[in-house]
C-alpha cells in the first residue's frame, strides 16, 4: 500500500479508536522506539545545523557504502557521510540531481517504493543491482521520503535491514497510530525495524505539529536513529530529548520537548 503524506487524513475514514484498547495499542507501538543508550559510543551531529541533519552514534569505521533516499537540495548529510570516505548512493525523483557534486555521490533520479513500477524502485532491488546484497559489508540507510517510507520499509527483510549498522528515518503521521489501518501498517514496521536493531536517538520535526493519539503525545514526525544491536550493550538514557546535538528543523519555532520518551 502507498501512503502518500496527503493521504494521511484520510486514514480516518476506516474508522479510530481513542477507548482502552486503541491507547493500549499505541502504547506497544510507542515501546518499540523507546531510545537506548550504545554503551562506550558518543554521538555526533551528522548533516546540517537545521532540517537534513541527524544525530548518530560516532560509529562509522568500515562502512561499505551508504543509501540516501530523498535528498531534495540538501545533501549536507550526503557531503558528511562521504568526508568519511563512504560512498553515497542517492535516490529522488523529485530532483534532476544533486545540488552539489562529490565524487563519492552516485546519484539516480528514481524514487523509492515497496515494488519496482517506473519511476520507482524498491530498496532491496536497488541493493541487489548494487551488488551490496551478495558483498556483504555494513551500510547505513537515511531515509526522509515524505511518508514514503511506510511501504519502502515494509519491503525490506530481516536479511536486508541486518546489513545496516545504522538507520535514520523521518517517520510521518504518527497522529494517526490511533487509526488501526495505519497502526496495522506501522506497527509491523516498527517492530521489524527494532528486531536486530535499537533506537539510540529520537527527534521530533517541529515542521509538524505535536499531537495526542489514543491519549499519548508523540510529534507527528519523528526523526529516528537505530543502531544494530549486535556488538552493543543498551541502556536506558537519563537524559532527555532534545540533547545538545539537535537543532530545530525549522529555526523559526521552539524545538519539540520529548522528554524522555518513555511509554
Amino acid at each position: 500500500m502507498t501512503l502518500a503524506s496527503h493521504e494521511f487524513g484520510d486514514l480516518a475514514a476506516g474508522g479510530f479508536d481513542n477507548g482502552l484498547a486503541g491507547y493500549e495499542r499505541v502504547r506497544s507501538i510507542l515501546r518499540l522506539i523507546e531510545p537506548r543508550d550504545a554503551r562506550g559510543f558518543r554521538k555526533v551531529r551528522v548533516g546540517g545545523e537545521g532540517d537534513g541533519g541527524y544525530v548518530m552514534l560516532d560509529d562509522f569505521s568500515g562502512i561499505a557504502a551508504a543509501y540516501s533516499l530523498g535528498i531534495s537540495t540538501d545533501v549536507t548529510w550526503d557531503a558528511a557521510i562521504a568526508a568519511r570516505g563512504i560512498d553515497v548512493f542517492q535516490y529522488d525523483h523529485t530532483v534532476a540531481g544533486p545540488p552539489e557534486t562529490n565524487p563519492r555521490f552516485h546519484f539516480r533520479r528514481c524514487g523509492i517504493a515497496g515494488a519496482d513500477r517506473a519511476p520507482f524502485r524498491s530498496l532491496p532491488s536497488l541493493m541487489e543491482e548494487n551488488g551490496h546484497l551478495a558483498a556483504g559489508g555494513d551500510l547505513l540507510l537515511k531515509c526522509d521520503i515524505e511518508a514514503a517510507e511506510w511501504e519502502a520499509l515494509a519491503a525490506l527483510g530481516l536479511e536486508h535491514l541486518g546489513l545496516f549498522r545504522q538507520i535514520v528515518v523521518e517517520f510521518h503521521g504518527l497522529r494517526d497510530l490511533h487509526v488501526p489501518r495505519f497502526a496495522a501498517i506501522a506497527g509491523p514496521v516498527l517492530a521489524a525495524l527494532t528486531a536486530q536493531h535499537r533506537v539510540v536517538h529520537v527527534h521530533g520535526n517541529n515542521y509538524a505539529a505535536y499531537a495526542v493519539t489514543a491519549g499519548l503525545p508523540v510529534p507527528t514526525v519523528l526523526e529516528l536513529t537505530f543502531s544494530r544491536c549486535d556488538d552493543k550493550r543498551f541502556t536506558r538514557p537519563r537524559r532527555t530529548f532534545p540533547t545538545r546535538l539537535d537543532r530545530p528543523n525549522n529555526p523559526g519555532v521552539a524545538d519539540h520537548a520529548l522528554g524522555v520518551f518513555r511509554f
